[in-house]
């Protein structure tokens, strides 16, 4: 008799690729985007999406961090939480960036959380949540000042 359950993956598989993500995050920039550092975390079909991007594929996904890290003058992410099973996994975080044309080029923080499925010790579906205004709406001149406003007058509102 067959058991109809996938064998589970060591807790130690799943701390090593816990660490793995964290460190790969940790180390990514424009020089090393299109390198192997994103090979030994993703499977080559991979899909990527976050609330401004769909990515289908590694090479994408290395093209993509690219493009974005190239803008940055400072890139960090600070991890929290973590949730980790066979084949599914949360991480909480805080991004910190600059970016020369928002925000005057001032330290802009918003807080994520990414959710992965894993197949092979590796990640085939990497889906990141967060605020997309306060990462890059707040931070455009105009557009910032309205959105504030809007925000306050909501929260008057409550």
């Amino acid at each position: 008799m067959t058991s109809q359950f996938a064998p589970q993956e060591s807790s130690h598989t799943l701390m090593s690729l816990e660490k793995t993500f964290k460190e790969v995050y940790t180390d990514l920039n424009t020089q090393n985007a299109e390198s192997t550092l994103l090979d030994s975390l993703y499977e080559k079909d991979v899909m990527f999406i976050d609330p401004l991007h769909q990515v289908k594929g590694l090479k994408a996904l290395k093209m993509y961090f690219k493009e974005m890290y190239s803008n940055l003058s400072h890139c960090a992410f600070r991890f929290h939480s973590s949730h980790f099973n066979t084949h599914e996994a949360t991480i909480r975080w805080t991004l910190e960036f600059r970016h020369k044309r928002l925000s005057k080029g001032k330290l802009i923080q918003v807080m994520g959380i990414s959710y992965l499925r894993m197949k092979n010790n590796k990640i085939v579906f990497h889906q990141d949540y967060y605020d997309a205004g306060a990462l890059l709406y707040e931070q455009v001149p105009l557009i910032g000042v309205a959105i504030k406003l809007l925000k306050k007058r909501i929260q008057g509102m409550a």
